[in-house]
């Protein structure tokens, strides 16, 4: 699987729920990748790598990743006024190339539940509930609890 499959499966439609309180920014993002690759399919585990950084657990490498899935036209940032960090979501294209793999019934249900979790969280509590569970991801952390 390319690694770039989760921040489309965290995007995507397919798993966005009428209770969604928060938008899919890019600190959602960050936070929900991270949960995923620590949290989900063994498989997952090596695909990206988190290092702690001013609001937690950070990857480069998905930053470049997001850019690339906006420049392919698979993944678009609703960047506006209102939030300078913009809000992701899949394209058409984004959606198809999530078609082409096969998940477990158990990974769709945590990719669910990770995008449930971080949609629905306050900044603030997102973080608190992410530094708690991996206190080494907030040693470099502006943040103060």
């Amino acid at each position: 699987m390319e690694r770039v499959v989760l921040p489309l499966l965290l995007a995507s439609r397919s798993f966005a729920s009428q209770h969604e309180t928060q938008r899919l920014d890019r600190i959602r993002m960050q936070k929900g990748v991270f949960l995923l690759v620590m949290r989900g399919s063994a498989a997952w585990r090596s695909l990206y790598s988190f290092r702690p950084y001013h609001w937690g657990p950070y990857c480069s490498d998905l930053v470049a990743d997001l850019r690339n899935l906006i420049d392919d036209g698979r993944l678009v940032d609703d960047s506006n006024a209102v939030s300078s960090y913009g809000t992701y979501r899949t394209t058409l294209l984004g959606e198809e190339t999530i078609e082409l793999y096969d998940f477990a019934e158990r990974e769709l249900e945590y990719i669910g539940r990770v995008r449930s979790y971080v949609i629905s969280q306050s900044f603030n509590d997102l973080l608190r509930g992410v530094y708690k569970a991996y206190p080494d991801y907030a040693t470099n952390s502006v943040f103060t609890r």
